[in-house]
């Protein structure tokens, strides 16, 4: 009887959430990720990612259980799961997650999450979460079995009145090698609209040292415009490996840029603007201008466009368009022959409905 009625009052104060995603992609592909000559042919795909999940909230416990298929269309999928974890309130102001889980850090050029990717970015390990009246510390452990990899990461961010700041220690080991990255982040914003940001991290290993250094300012009005520049390492430098990071959402949607292969560094200027169409609508562009880090040779110029529509809160649709001219330095990279004048293009239509219930 005893048993019975704690199992009532447990239950009476738990809450359970459900979540669905679908999100199929269509890609015209020609000249993405690679540079392409004019004999080369285009791709047409569809990818698809669907994901279930279930949250069951505690008072001092929460559980989450996700699982995603994604596949191209006619084609056998990758089904496993994308979230599975349980945490402890130990406070109000204190949490442990154990389990695999998604994490980001500030604008995810070091650590993100990757969700451009219809896999994307999860991770296997443990997070203590702290808040305190200096702002919320993160520190969180990972390994994986199968490579032996493990990476540590402490991370602290303290925000006061149009201040916000960051900084990262991040730690990778495998039986190969180990490479310790230290990282600050600053971000400013004024009332009248202003704003500017602020990105320095430096990699180290036994031998070498590599940096990123990156800074925006900007203005946000009824639109959005952003002067951005980003310098990584490399050339006659050690190169910087920004490891766990975004970088489609830096480097340029195409993805030449460390998607799936490290550069050998990178000098991005960068001028992005988007505003609104209309209620649950908006337009944006992206100008990249890329040379090697020593800012000597030319690699390509892009351009980004996108217009979204969000009906309801549960469902948008993106359509974009990208295109660039890359120069014989880029080609040379990437071993690839080159043509001049030839155009890269990529594009894409993504929908996404992703509702919830409260159960």
């Amino acid at each position: 009887m005893n048993f019975l009625l704690s199992f009532l009052l447990l239950t009476a104060d738990t809450t359970y959430t459900a979540e669905l995603q679908v999100r199929p992609r269509t890609e015209w592909r020609d000249g993405y990720k690679v540079v392409s000559t004019a004999d080369d042919d285009a791709s047409l795909a569809t990818q698809q990612r669907t994901r279930i999940g279930l949250t069951a909230s505690f008072p001092r416990w929460e559980v989450k259980v996700g699982l995603q298929d994604v596949r191209n269309y006619g084609a056998d999928g990758q089904v496993g799961a994308y979230e599975a974890w349980g945490a402890w309130k130990v406070s109000d102001r204190t949490r442990i997650t154990l389990g695999r889980q998604a994490i980001k850090f500030d604008d995810e050029r070091v650590v993100g999450a990757l969700d451009w990717a219809q896999t994307g970015r999860f991770l296997d390990g443990i997070r203590l979460t702290h808040r305190s009246d200096f702002g919320l510390t993160s520190a969180v452990y990972t390994r994986d079995p199968a490579t032996l990899l493990q990476r540590s990461m402490l991370h602290h961010v303290w925000e006061g009145k149009g201040h916000r700041v960051a900084g990262l220690l991040f730690d990778e080991r495998s039986p190969a090698a180990s490479r310790f990255t230290a990282g600050l982040n600053y971000k400013y914003r004024s009332e009248s609209g202003w704003f500017a940001g602020l990105e320095l991290d430096g990699q180290f290993t036994d031998s070498t040292f590599a940096s990123l250094l990156a800074a925006e300012v900007g203005h946000q009005g009824t639109g959005r415009t952003t002067l951005g520049l980003d310098r990584l390492s490399g050339g006659d430098e050690t190169a910087f490996n920004p490891m766990l990071g975004t970088n489609h959402k830096w480097y340029g949607w195409m993805d030449h840029f460390y998607v799936g292969t490290m550069a050998d560094g990178l000098f991005n200027a960068r001028l992005a603007h988007v505003r609104p169409l209309g209620k649950g609508a908006s337009i944006g562009v992206i100008a990249h201008h890329f040379r090697t880090p020593d800012a000597a040779r030319l690699l390509g110029n892009e351009i980004d466009t996108h217009v979204t529509f969000k009906p309801t809160k549960e469902i948008n649709a993106t359509i974009g368009y990208s295109a660039m001219v890359a120069g014989e330095a880029h080609a040379e990279r990437q071993g690839r022959p080159f043509e001049a004048g030839v155009l890269q293009q990529w594009g894409w239509i993504s929908v996404s409905f992703f509702p919830k219930w409260q159960l």
